[in-house]
């Protein structure tokens, strides 16, 4: 069983959906339609089919209320350092290629997509979105991992 598949298998057993995506033309891109995955889970049989036929494909959460989360994804210190400054702590810290992945609990409201906020390297992945999860590879080659503690 591969890495992404029992990672796969982690992530469903704690209520998080999730998707499987792949870079095209060095974009992250989901490998299938998944509006339905916005409204329901995937089980572990489909992730184990999925994976055992495309072990190469990452591993995606989709973000807002149907995993209960929001990320808040800093690619470079001025962003990591803004929200060390001024969110609250969380265990949920994933070090990506770039960056790091902050995680919090969805607010129960409608939360958005931004880019760029505040003209940062700082974006919101709420409702609607995904984010990249370990142990997914990054374009640069490095894996995305728990951060330390």
């Amino acid at each position: 069983m591969t890495n992404k598949l029992l990672a796969a298998r982690d992530y469903i057993s704690k209520s998080i959906s999730i998707l499987p995506w792949k870079y095209v033309d060095g974009q992250k891109r989901p490998a299938l339609k998944w509006k339905d995955l916005q409204e329901r889970r995937w089980t572990v049989e489909e992730a184990e089919d999925w994976w055992t036929q495309w072990p190469e494909h990452n591993i995606g959460a989709i973000t807002g209320s149907i995993s209960d989360l929001i990320i808040i994804d800093a690619d470079d210190d001025d962003a990591i350092n803004w929200i060390e400054n001024n969110l609250p702590e969380t265990s949920w810290v994933v070090m990506t290629g770039r960056g790091m992945q902050y995680g919090y609990r969805h607010p129960g409201s409608q939360v958005r997509n931004r880019a760029k906020v505040d003209g940062m390297n700082l974006d919101i992945r709420g409702d609607g979105g995904y984010v990249a999860m370990p142990p997914s590879v990054h374009k640069t080659g490095d894996i995305y991992s728990w951060a330390p503690g």
